[in-house]
């Protein structure tokens, strides 16, 4: 996909793509030690997305997940990377999770609590980093428990201690470093729910940007540039978020039901009048396509509505090239050796 005047005008309105960047999970950014430099796989990726936008990056960084979102939401900030929330989504426009992590609760040693349905119980006090996802979902989902919140997510579990709680609920691997830290706690089995972690835009910047970023993010995963950005800042346990896909609508659904923070894309013969009505009955974030049925203007109403689009089987060098010029976002080929020059 070209950069041009109306899509560098959508990222970096003052010349510069400034880039949000949450240090309130180690998942996506930390502090060098000595120098307080901001890093990690978040940083990564805002750098590789300055560098193909071919403008200037200025990282805004912030100690929580909430004063990351508000930053973008408001237009402080041009692009942010955050776990994918409804109440996020009302106005910033999310790309499919390019990594998935856990949120997992903490207790003490001696704690009688043992399982996950044991901590939504009238009188147990759940500490959250205040603003997080898990956050926002426990704030749904809990029914019975009193909910309690840090000022961000790292002093989580130093408040469950001070304060003398139940529960602590945040990233696993936060939660496994302060529990080592520590010492005397332990986490339980499982996970209460999957974080998916995404970048986003503010969505008045246009349906326009929200594709770029989208193509952006799933070219990352399929390049390998997250997956090596994960090994090389050492974040264990977060795997690459997959894209569940299916010509069998009920196996849709399924996925739907069993996994709903998996994305998933419908993936169709032929292009049914009503693709946009599916799309949303699944709760999909793409159409994969017939590459025979693919048209620039079938693209364009597929992104306009917020969607990303593939097409199979593209094995012939120009149609990979005619395709990616009309904007589609990914191709599948067997062919690879032929096809990857033209992408």
């Amino acid at each position: 996909m070209k950069t041009d005047h109306e899509l560098l005008d959508a990222f970096a309105p003052t010349g510069t793509l400034r880039a949000s960047i949450n240090l309130g999970n180690p998942i996506l950014a930390n502090s060098h030690p000595d120098t307080g430099a901001p890093g990690g796989v978040s940083v990564d990726l805002a750098t590789e997305l300055a560098r193909r936008l071919d403008v200037k990056l200025e990282l805004v960084v912030f100690k929580s997940a909430g004063e990351s979102v508000n930053a973008v939401a408001a237009e402080q900030a041009d692009v942010g990377f955050f776990a994918i929330d409804p109440l996020r989504g009302e106005q910033i426009a999310f790309t499919a999770p390019y990594v998935v992590i856990e949120g997992a609760y903490l207790v003490r040693d001696d704690s009688p609590i043992t399982r996950m349905e044991e901590v939504d119980r009238a009188g147990q006090r759940v500490v959250v980093g205040k603003g997080s996802a898990y956050d926002l979902y426990l704030t749904r989902e809990i029914k019975h428990a009193e909910l309690f919140r840090a000022p961000t997510s790292p002093a989580v579990v130093d408040t469950f201690v001070k304060e003398n709680m139940e529960v602590a609920a945040g990233v696993k691997q936060q939660l496994q470093a302060d529990a080592q830290r520590l010492g005397g706690l332990r986490l339980l089995d499982g996970h209460f729910m999957l974080i998916r972690q995404a970048m986003g835009v503010p969505k008045r910047r246009g349906a326009k940007a929200s594709a770029y970023l989208a193509a952006f993010v799933e070219a990352m995963k399929k390049s390998g540039f997250v997956a090596e950005a994960l090994a090389r800042h050492t974040i264990p346990g977060a795997a690459v978020a997959p894209l569940l896909s299916s010509f069998a609508e009920e196996a849709l659904q399924a996925a739907k039901d069993a996994a709903p923070e998996l994305p998933r894309a419908l993936l169709v013969e032929k292009v049914p009048a009503d693709w946009l009505d599916r799309l949303v009955k699944y709760d999909c974030v793409a159409l994969n396509i017939n590459q025979k049925d693919a048209t620039r203007e079938l693209i364009d109403a597929v992104h306009a509505a917020g969607y990303r689009i593939a097409a199979w089987t593209v094995n012939d060098p120009e149609r990979a090239r005619l395709l990616l010029d009309w904007g589609i976002d990914g191709i599948f080929t067997d062919e690879l050796a032929a096809i990857r020059p033209a992408a």
